[in-house]
């Protein structure tokens, strides 16, 4: 049963600005960690420039063109694979004893999360995983046809067992074609508008405090206008 206190203007405040917080920061971090990759990563940029200018020339700036920048989209994947805002998702409490199909038993009131990261770096599910490939979603990932169409093997916001940045099952993030959206939207934008890349007396690098990822303060980026 719903606490009345929270269908009070007050509670309903409360609520809206835990999911904004909830969602703001990661969606931050995200971004962060994508300019970061692509700055210290420059070759990756023109053939992401030319789709990008390739799909909105045809339809121009809306969600068709944002759909079809599979390289962007498969970059930002990429990035989130290796720069997971959190090592370990989807935080479940049993609310009974349940039994696996292994016999292993989670006993009821236990907190169970996914190692998320781990997954990310099985080596059964991505051929060599520590390595940064920015184009391992796409049909097509080289970098010599970059200027041709190409698909994407998975998207972004499908949910499945091997990308658990939205985490899994009925309660995945609800949030996640919003902030696909936006992380394509504020990339193609940077992309198409500056030229761009990492200061090298202060390079771009993934940092972690415990399980969490944290911004580099020392992380500086150097850009200008194209035009």
């Amino acid at each position: 049963m719903v606490n009345p206190e929270h269908r009070t203007p007050y509670g309903l405040t409360l609520r809206l600005l835990h999911l904004h917080q909830a969602s703001a920061h990661i969606s931050i971090e995200a971004l962060y960690a994508t300019i970061g990759e692509l700055s210290s990563r420059p070759e990756y940029i023109e053939p992401i420039r030319k789709e990008i200018a390739i799909v909105v020339s045809k339809y121009g700036w809306s969600k068709t063109a944002l759909s079809e920048m599979a390289r962007l989209e498969s970059f930002i994947m990429e990035t989130l694979r290796l720069n997971p805002t959190s090592d370990l998702t989807s935080s479940r409490k049993a609310t009974k004893d349940y039994v696996l199909k292994n016999g292993m038993c989670i006993p009821k009131g236990s907190l169970v999360l996914l190692p998320q990261f781990a997954v990310h770096m099985d080596d059964e599910v991505y051929p060599e995983p520590t390595q940064f490939q920015g184009f391992r979603f796409c049909a097509n990932p080289s970098l010599e046809n970059a200027g041709e169409p190409t698909n994407l093997t998975h998207r972004f916001t499908r949910i499945r067992p091997d990308f658990l940045l939205f985490g899994i099952g009925d309660h995945a993030c609800p949030g996640r074609f919003f902030a696909t959206t936006s992380l394509k939207i504020a990339m193609a934008h940077l992309i198409h508008t500056y030229d761009f890349k990492a200061d090298p007396a202060s390079p771009y690098k993934y940092r972690h405090d415990m399980i969490e990822m944290i911004t580099d303060p020392n992380f500086t980026l150097l850009l200008k206008a194209r035009n």
